[in-house]
């Protein structure tokens, strides 16, 4: 069961998820640029933008707190970001089994009444795609990674995947209604991805951001923290997400919620982060001897109960 915590002006997007049939129709489906667009097979960008020059990202959410994984600190070398960025690409598959959806309520409170054509940016696997797919949505499916892109088109094989960074995206102008990102924002460049998340939508257009936080109010997930990675939430924070004057101010919400998860499932989550694989081998078999043992102690039927919190952040365009 999900709970919604809101904060901010809500009257301007729809709470309700769209509906297919009542929704109106739009005849135009998002235009893909030939001259720009890469097949999933194609070749393989370095990062995630493209572009990791001080690119502003200023919290460390986690793994996008699971957002995908901890966002560039202020201070943290560029090339040690672009490095984390490029290391899902060999983890696809447990990244896809191990990182958790997003609850239904959440998904509904991106999307703007009406809203037909999706951007899904970093769209990875596929988790949140999926769930926007299955809403009769027109999706097209972003990620600089075809071995993502790879698993997403088995799990959606109804949307379009297309291999691209976020700041260079090879859609035409006005052609959708909603730039999703999910666990992703973190590793852009977001003046550089906000102009063009502000060129591909509609006027009025809506941006929304969501995160998948784990709940570090819970004791042993604290402690989880402490031995494997912390994430700070926007929310803990006091701040939004960074995005250009393209957008205006932010609505706010928060899903809590929480999965049972196994031991080696709670390991298969470690495994699939930013922050294990780039560890050296000593580090990493200390990872999972000691997040076994934690596991193992807050658990008292062979499962523990994963918190967290997804937060939502959802912003029109100011034209």
């Amino acid at each position: 069961m999900t709970r919604r915590i809101e904060s901010g002006d809500q009257s301007a997007v729809g709470d309700d998820s769209p509906s297919v049939s009542d929704s109106p129709s739009v005849s135009d489906s998002p235009t893909v640029s030939d001259t720009r667009s890469e097949s999933v097979s194609g070749r393989q960008p370095e990062s995630l933008s493209g572009n990791h020059s001080e690119s502003g990202d200023h919290s460390e959410s986690g793994d996008h707190s699971e957002l995908r994984d901890q966002p560039l600190s202020g201070d943290e070398p560029v090339d040690r970001h672009a490095r984390s960025a490029r290391s899902f690409d060999g983890a696809a598959e447990i990244y896809d089994a191990s990182r958790p959806d997003y609850p239904a309520e959440a998904v509904a409170w991106m999307l703007p009444e009406g809203a037909r054509r999706v951007l899904d940016l970093g769209a990875g696997t596929g988790k949140l795609t999926k769930a926007l797919a299955d809403r009769g949505l027109d999706v097209v499916a972003v990620d600089p990674s075809p071995q993502m892109l790879d698993v997403l088109a088995r799990r959606a094989p109804g949307v379009r995947p297309v291999v691209a960074g976020a700041e260079d995206l090879p859609l035409d102008d006005a052609s959708v209604d909603v730039v999703t990102v999910a666990q992703a924002w973190h590793w852009v460049d977001p003046i550089a991805a906000s102009a063009e998340a502000a060129r591909v939508l509609v006027p009025g257009g809506t941006l929304s951001l969501v995160w998948n936080i784990r709940d570090e109010g819970v004791e042993w997930l604290r402690r989880f923290g402490e031995i494997a990675g912390s994430e700070r939430s926007f929310r803990d924070l006091g701040e939004d997400p960074v995005v250009g004057a393209q957008f205006g101010a932010f609505e706010r919400a928060a899903f809590p919620w929480s999965r049972s998860m196994t031991r080696e499932q709670v390991l298969d989550l470690v495994r699939s982060r930013s922050w294990f694989l780039t560890a050296d081998e000593q580090r990493r078999r200390e990872m999972i001897r000691d997040i076994s043992r934690l596991v193992d102690d807050a658990s008292s039927d062979g499962t523990v109960q994963m918190a967290y919190v997804t937060e939502v952040f959802r912003t029109r365009t100011a034209h």
